[in-house]
């Protein structure tokens, strides 16, 4: 057996290995989300569902914010760091990113403790009682420490805790608090707020623990220049602060332009779709620290069939599940949330068909990002960004949710064809979808020598 076909085999398992981790985490965080969000809408009246989705965007985009883009900055640079054999670096890099995004969350969860009641009144109608501003301060501090330990497991290449600690056990320990608080009464919106805060909070001081024991063990450290790190986490900052708004820009367009019911109807509508996310996702959640250590070591024939391999793999169950959801959007809705969300139908229809697209052309943002060309990534993310909230803000006036929806699938799709031939001109890779080749050469390199 040849080193090259030794070394592409070993790479291979180690892949599969995180695979199923991956799988299994994100298709628990998949079923523990909607489980979570099924419950809230049976706890909760439909208009202060619609707040909750609301808030928990606005925390979502804090939370960017507070992370600086050295969620990303930390996997590529410790996979770089372990690839080179430098394991005092990567612990520095580690522990240097933990404290500057916990330090700067501290800050946004102060100014959110401050004025947080205020920015829900701008999208809503409902005003938050005294101290709930401050309970949403501390979230974003937890979930920003959170992401940061997920990331620095998945850089050190333990996708299974990174797995276990991305939402996926704040989730388990919340669906367990709400059935409990469902099956004996019902709750306010206060309660489901200060259960997801006292969960996240858990979750966190769990996953500390175990980094601690990751970053004793590979021995000294060595703190980065400063400069280095932000100047990767920089691009992926904007780029991140741009995702979210692809992805939370419609919800706060449907907000601030129609009834507390609807936002309610076209959040749950949008949740659902994160089903048709999850093989992106384990895709995701797999791939980053390979494509940095490969792209490293300038093994880019390795590295586009693997990227391919995993786009062919995940868009079977993509396309599976993308059908379901055409053909019984409105059945689904109403078991999943209640008869009252049945009107989301078409709503998920239009998002899920740019997640199709999206899905189609594989992790080519993944791979700009975490091959050195986060800026290429960042000027697409803005642009793709614009169009949707001038879109959304136009389609909203004429077609309400629906149109926002539309305005949603087509700035997702087109976020995915753009990465994907940026990828293309600046490396030489495809990313899309390589067909049963691709997925016959991973099985030939799994199964050499047996």
């Amino acid at each position: 057996m040849s080193a090259a076909a030794g070394s592409s085999a070993g790479l291979f398992r180690r892949m599969a290995s995180g695979g199923v981790w991956a799988i299994a985490g994100r298709v628990g965080l998949g079923v523990t989300g909607l489980v979570v969000n099924a419950l809230i809408a049976r706890l909760l009246r439909p208009e202060d569902v619609g707040v909750y989705f609301v808030v928990v965007s606005g925390i979502g985009m804090a939370v960017v914010v507070s992370q600086l883009g050295l969620q990303h900055a930390v996997v590529r640079l410790v996979a770089e760091a372990l690839g080179a054999g430098e394991p005092a670096r990567a612990g520095g890099v580690i522990r240097f990113i933990l404290l500057v995004g916990c330090g700067l969350a501290t800050l946004v969860g102060v100014v959110i403790g401050i004025f947080g009641s205020t920015a829900v009144g701008l999208f809503t109608d409902y005003t938050l009682v005294p101290g709930a501003a401050v309970l949403l301060g501390i979230w974003v501090v937890a979930k920003t420490a959170e992401g940061l330990i997920a990331e620095s497991f998945r850089g050190l290449h333990d996708i299974r805790l990174a797995t276990l600690h991305n939402m996926l056990l704040g989730n388990l320990l919340l669906a367990s608090l709400l059935g409990i608080l469902w099956l004996n009464s019902q709750a306010d919106l206060l309660i489901v707020l200060g259960l997801a805060v006292l969960t996240t909070i858990a979750a966190t001081v769990i996953g500390c623990r175990l980094l601690y024991c990751q970053l004793t063990a590979l021995g000294p450290f060595v703190l980065p220049k400063s400069t280095h790190v932000m100047g990767v986490a920089a691009p992926m900052f904007v780029t991140g602060i741009m995702l979210i708004v692809i992805s939370q820009a419609d919800l706060w367009i449907v907000a601030r332009s129609l009834s507390a019911e609807q936002v309610a109807i076209y959040g749950a509508a949008s949740r659902l779709v994160q089903l048709i996310m999850v093989p992106m996702l384990i895709v995701n959640a797999v791939i980053p620290p390979f494509v940095a250590s490969l792209h490293r070591e300038g093994r880019i024939a390795e590295l586009e069939q693997i990227v391919r391999a995993a786009a062919t793999l995940s868009c079977v169950p993509t396309a599976c599940v993308l059908l379901v959801l055409w053909i019984a959007a409105a059945p689904l809705l109403e078991v999943v949330y209640g008869p009252f969300y049945r009107a989301g139908a078409e709503t998920l229809v239009l998002i899920s068909a740019g997640q199709l697209i999206n899905g189609l052309v594989g992790a080519s943002a993944m791979v700009l990002m975490m091959t050195g060309h986060q800026f290429s990534l960042m000027v697409i993310s803005v642009a793709c960004g614009v169009f949707l909230i001038v879109g959304g803000l136009v389609m909203v006036e004429f077609h309400g949710m629906a149109g926002v929806a539309a305005a949603t699938g087509l700035s997702i799709a087109l976020h995915g064809i753009l990465s994907l031939l940026w990828v293309k001109h600046k490396t030489g890779m495809w990313t899309h979808c390589g067909g049963l080749a691709s997925i016959r050469q991973v099985r030939k390199a799994l199964n050499f020598g047996h």
